[in-house]
């Protein structure tokens, strides 16, 4: 039995916030890259949705694994307008470079941040 749009969402939903409350990390007052609202793994996480939430329709989304990939593919089926999917694979390249260099040099937090998506000390 396929889910409807919005359960399969509430449920990813859910599933991305138990994560992101495990997982963030980072002073009060510091951005977590990865895991922090709007970083790489929310981008990930939309993506995965797409997959979950489509690829009954279009089996082809299952052969990739990789983000960009996913989205390519979406725009591809007119599931993303091509100009949505170009942005989302720009963010995600850029902050996915972001947090391997900060995260070779021990710097993931070094970005201040003061919003949502933080973890106080």
């Amino acid at each position: 039995m396929l889910r409807t749009l919005e359960t399969l969402r509430q449920e990813v939903v859910e599933m991305r916030n138990k994560m992101r409350a495990s997982l963030v990390r980072g002073r009060a007052n510091e951005f977590d890259i990865k895991q922090g609202f709007g970083g790489m793994t929310d981008i990930e996480f939309i993506g995965q949705f797409l997959v979950l939430a489509h690829a009954h329709e279009f089996p082809d989304m299952v052969l990739w694994s990789d983000n960009v990939r996913i989205f390519e593919e979406c725009a591809r089926l007119g599931l993303l307008p091509s100009a949505q999917a170009k942005q989302i694979i720009e963010a995600y390249l850029s902050i996915r470079n972001c947090y391997h260099k900060r995260s070779s040099r021990a710097e993931i937090f070094r970005r201040p941040h003061h919003g949502r998506g933080q973890r106080s000390e």
